[in-house]
């Protein structure tokens, strides 16, 4: 995808030139006004992750809410530690499927977002009122960001940040996102090349460079200088242990010194 930028890439100027509006909420709803808006919102399940699947495209006000704010936020999300990622947006389009936007215009939608104006407190207050009381489908949404911010390899401390001040929007309480952090960041059901955040096809030379640098992204030093607390600090320091091993199980395999 041309519009996305890769890591330490300078961010594409398309992005730059293509979002007009400065608010993404005026232009967006022009392109999901719906066509009856007497139409009263459908019921939703609390396991509805995928905004626009289950009903007609232009009849659900609700959910053209949820889907501009999901967007918006996560083009938020992506841009925290910026330049947004190929990989961070594909995981994005992977983990929210919206069948009845298409590539193209998703990308379009993408851009706005990506430049838009408004705060991320302001969307996620509005996913938190359209999901009232349906806590479990507001931690499967932050689960989800959560893979779509590792999806470069690495949860960077803005990207921690960004996604508590999501979680308190969301009334998901500091010590519930720790343990949804944690799950995330310590799962045990992966493989030494997806724990390290690098393809299987990685050279030697490749595969140490990103070691070290993924040691400096968890570093305890940078973690406290963004101003993460302490159980997050923690647990990064726990994710440099588990890197560690993973690159040593590598190395062994590959007879690397």
């Amino acid at each position: 995808m041309a519009q996305i930028a890769a890591r330490k890439q300078p961010p594409v100027t398309a992005l730059r030139r293509r979002a007009a509006a400065p608010n993404i909420w005026d232009r967006l709803s022009e392109v999901f006004r719906p066509a009856n808006s007497s139409v009263a919102p459908a019921p939703v399940p609390a396991n509805a992750i995928s905004p626009a699947s289950h009903v007609e495209e232009g009849e659900n006000p609700r959910q053209v809410v949820f889907t501009l704010s999901l967007i918006a936020l996560s083009a938020k999300l992506m841009k925290a530690d910026a330049p947004a990622t190929k990989e961070e947006y594909f995981a994005f389009r992977r983990l929210f499927p919206m069948p009845k936007i298409s590539s193209q215009r998703m990308q379009e939608l993408f851009i706005s977002a990506y430049k838009d104006s408004g705060t991320t407190q302001f969307y996620a207050r509005r996913i938190a009122e359209l999901y009232r009381g349906e806590s479990a489908m507001l931690e499967e949404v932050l689960r989800r960001w959560l893979k779509v911010a590792g999806a470069d390899g690495v949860v960077r401390a803005p990207e921690i940040l960004l996604l508590q001040d999501v979680a308190r929007e969301f009334g998901v309480g500091g010590a519930k996102f720790h343990r949804l952090f944690e799950e995330y960041m310590l799962g045990n059901a992966r493989t030494p090349y997806e724990v390290m955040g690098v393809s299987k096809d990685i050279t030697d030379a490749e595969l140490k460079k990103a070691y070290r640098q993924r040691l400096r992204d968890y570093h305890p030093d940078g973690m406290i200088a963004a101003g993460l607390d302490q159980p997050y600090i923690d647990i990064a320091c726990k994710k440099a242990v588990v890197i560690n091993e993973a690159y040593e199980m590598i190395c062994k395999k590959r007879g690397m010194r």
